[in-house]
């Protein structure tokens, strides 16, 4: 009941998470889309000698969400783009 991986994480946000994942299928999206900004935050403020982007957005994903149309559209999309690197 109390802890900090609890199956439903939507509920209440742990402190440090910056996202849940709510329905099947937005986990991986809010990853790609996050994986997005950053490489476009990155294209825009990183300079030569000055990395002020310069992290990676993980995500752990489930069958369930695989399960789901959204993921394999983000998941293409971010291939397709270039951002899954």
């Amino acid at each position: 009941m109390h802890s900090k991986t609890r199956a439903t994480p939507n509920t209440a946000t742990p402190f440090g998470v910056e996202t849940t994942t709510g329905p099947l299928g937005q986990g991986i999206t809010n990853a790609v889309g996050m994986a997005m900004a950053e490489k476009l935050l990155a294209n825009e403020f990183n300079k030569p000698g000055h990395e002020i982007v310069d992290h990676r957005t993980w995500v752990f994903m489930g069958d369930g969400c695989m399960m789901e149309g959204i993921s394999h559209e983000a998941c293409a999309l971010a291939g397709t783009w270039g951002w899954a690197s």
